[in-house]
């Protein structure tokens, strides 16, 4: 039988291939995240994740309504975040960017609508008693905390074993 006499040249499609792989398995996470630092410690910060999450739920006694703003940004701004994956995905295949630089950009940009939302909600509105009292009518900024911790987290795609 003959040697086949097709020679392949591999011009990059095998790791282009692989940074797309990586890419999927990686994954970013945007919200309060119990780990993250902040001032206070683990105990602060888990008092923010709480009144947070008081807020974006609403409590349990009605006492303080539902005011969404990871979770209805998230929705607000799906098609941005969307068409921001798809250009970021096209620059990791390109080698211009690592799996998770990409998944930083991301993180960063939805982070950063969260925290806008946060500072322009203004409904459901606040008594006029707390309106009074804080100065101010936006039912999500009381010392700024609440905003400041709203982070992403990258978690990076783990490398195959060899």
């Amino acid at each position: 039988m003959a040697k086949s006499q097709v020679k392949v040249i591999d011009r990059g499609l095998e790791e282009i291939l692989e940074r797309q792989r990586k890419l999927g398995k990686g994954a970013v996470t945007v919200g309060l995240h119990s780990q993250a630092p902040g001032e206070g410690g683990a105990r602060a910060q888990s008092e923010v994740v709480t009144i947070g999450t008081v807020h974006e739920f609403g409590s349990s006694d009605g006492s303080i309504p539902e005011r969404s703003y990871l979770r209805s940004t998230m929705d607000e701004r799906r098609d941005a975040i969307a068409d921001l994956q798809q250009k970021t995905e096209a620059k990791v295949a390109a080698g211009n960017l690592s799996p998770d630089q990409g998944l930083g950009i991301l993180g960063a940009f939805a982070a950063s609508a969260v925290q806008a939302k946060i500072v322009a909600i203004r409904e459901p509105g606040l008594a006029e008693e707390t309106i009074r009292r804080k100065g101010h009518d936006n039912p999500l900024i009381a010392s700024g905390q609440l905003k400041g911790a709203v982070t992403y987290v990258v978690h990076s795609a783990k490398p195959r074993a060899s």
